[in-house]
């Protein structure tokens, strides 16, 4: 692991919100490491590319469950 150059920590915080009234806030921690000096890419590019990589994500999971009719089931 000899081309490691950052580590970031992610926390996601969000409420559960039920009848408009807050009934759990929940905390998730997640962690991601890159070759990318901090030159290269600070905090915030650090963040807008694991919240690009998401967006990605969702998307091909709506291609899915639109073409393929997945949520029906």
């Amino acid at each position: 692991m000899h081309n490691v150059r950052q580590i970031c920590r992610v926390e996601r915080r969000r409420l559960v919100v039920q009848g408009g009234q807050v009934r759990k806030r929940e905390v998730e921690v997640s962690y991601a490491i890159t070759s990318a000096p901090p030159e290269r890419a600070d905090a915030t590019q650090l963040l807008h590319g694991l919240r690009g990589h998401w967006g990605i994500e969702n998307k091909v999971h709506w291609v899915r469950d639109v073409t393929m009719d997945e949520d029906r089931c």
